[in-house]
């Protein structure tokens, strides 16, 4: 356990302990006051009374402040995603679609570190598919449109990623495929189409 996880417990143990002994507190303040009635001693519980709506205001004032600044939290948390979706909308309105495409399309290569990713649109009216990014080991291709085929049918269909992990597998969806590779480019041996749809 780390010297700072150890500072912190501790902490929250002093505060259970501080906390527990408040209790008692007031619970000894209650029995007291209501002995001393049963006594008939009105100063007496009228005394104890008074401390225990003192520690009990005591109480509601930290727990106001408590609120207060997590309520001030949410307040700061909330503008900050304001300011963030707003940039995000400012960005937006600002770059083409082929920006947004060649920005998604740069970073999924980079992070995934894949030796090609396209990014194409399907057209449901022609029932074409546009390449609108097409990267394979660093070097920027360009499919053209093409008709749909029965994997971009499945694609479309089922909302959900296809993942076709060998050529037999390729060629089963697409049966076409090896007619589909661009020049200079090298056959793909596995495929995984995501749809964002």
């Amino acid at each position: 356990m780390s010297l700072m996880s150890e500072e912190k417990n501790a902490k929250n143990e002093g505060a259970a302990a501080t906390a527990e002994e408040r209790s008692g507190k007031r619970h000894e303040l209650l029995a007291a006051a209501k002995e001393a009635e049963a006594r008939g001693d009105e100063k007496t519980a009228v005394a104890h009374y008074a401390e225990l709506v003192s520690i009990l205001e005591e109480k509601v004032v930290g727990q106001t402040a408590e609120l207060q600044s997590a309520g001030d939290s949410l307040v700061a948390r909330d503008n900050e995603l304001a300011l963030i979706n707003s940039v995000q909308d400012g960005l937006a309105a600002q770059l083409d679609m082929q920006k947004i495409y060649n920005l998604l399309g740069d970073k999924i290569y980079e992070i995934f570190n894949a030796q090609a990713v396209s990014i194409a649109t399907f057209d449901y009216d022609s029932k074409t598919v546009t390449g609108v990014y097409g990267i394979e080991d660093g070097v920027r291709h360009q499919k053209p449109s093409y008709p749909f085929g029965p994997g971009n049918y499945r694609l479309i269909e089922e909302k959900k990623a296809l993942h076709l992990r060998d050529m037999e597998e390729l060629k089963t969806v697409f049966p076409d495929w090896e007619n589909e590779i661009i020049e200079g480019t090298v056959v793909t041996q596995t495929l995984l189409m995501v749809p964002l749809i």
